[in-house]
């Protein structure tokens, strides 16, 4: 193989490579969002389990 043919290889790759990343980063991102979301669900669980636990402690 001669410079041009295994540069050409080389761009080959690194292109395939770059797919992978762009669409590793995709995922990534679809994750960070639903990680804000459980979060967000976390949240809102928590104040109505303290809510619950106020009014069984108020009872008695």
């Amino acid at each position: 193989m001669d410079s041009p043919e295994i540069l050409k290889l080389i761009l080959e790759r690194l292109d395939h490579i770059e797919e992978r990343l762009d669409h590793i980063e995709e995922r990534l991102e679809k994750i960070e969002s639903e990680v804000f979301e459980l979060k967000q669900v976390v949240n809102h669980n928590s104040r109505i389990l303290a809510i619950l636990e106020d009014r069984i402690s108020e009872e008695a």
